[in-house]
């Protein structure tokens, strides 16, 4: 099964990322504006993380979509199969970048994402994770 991973870096070494992901054997996608995107097991995203002495962090990518609201946010959120990454007796914390249209402040985006997902693992057994802004299990 091959996922896609969103790779970070500073600005100006997209080009360098990209070719020390390569030299892993990893198969990037395309650059971005301090960003690297590329496909493969969860290996590649292991290594990238493990190996890279330029990417900040990595990412892997559970959704993709265009929203315009508070309510396109949490409906994307809520499209995933959160119990694939995390379960209800792990803790977690959700980090936001980002505003646009109903989006002020990335608090309230990360209060949507959340609620996204502790609502669809409720869903299944009627129980949520925790929040957990100090340690959390999955971030």
């Amino acid at each position: 099964m091959s996922y896609h991973f969103v790779a970070t870096t500073s600005l100006g070494l997209e080009a360098v990322l990209a070719q020390e992901l390569r030299s892993m054997g990893v198969g990037v996608d395309a650059t971005g504006r301090g960003v690297v995107y590329f496909v493969g097991k969860l290996e590649s995203g292991d290594r990238a993380c493990l190996w890279s002495r330029i990417a900040s962090r990595v990412f892997l990518r559970v959704a993709r979509g265009r929203v315009d609201s508070p309510d396109a946010i949490y409906a994307l959120a809520n499209s995933v199969n959160w119990s694939d990454h995390l379960g209800v007796d792990q803790t977690l914390l959700v980090d936001f970048v980002g505003q646009g249209r109903g989006i002020s402040n990335s608090v309230f985006g990360a209060q949507r994402v959340k609620d996204a997902i502790v609502d669809d693992l409720r869903e299944e057994d009627g129980r949520r994770p925790d929040v957990d802004f100090d340690n959390p299990d999955v971030r």
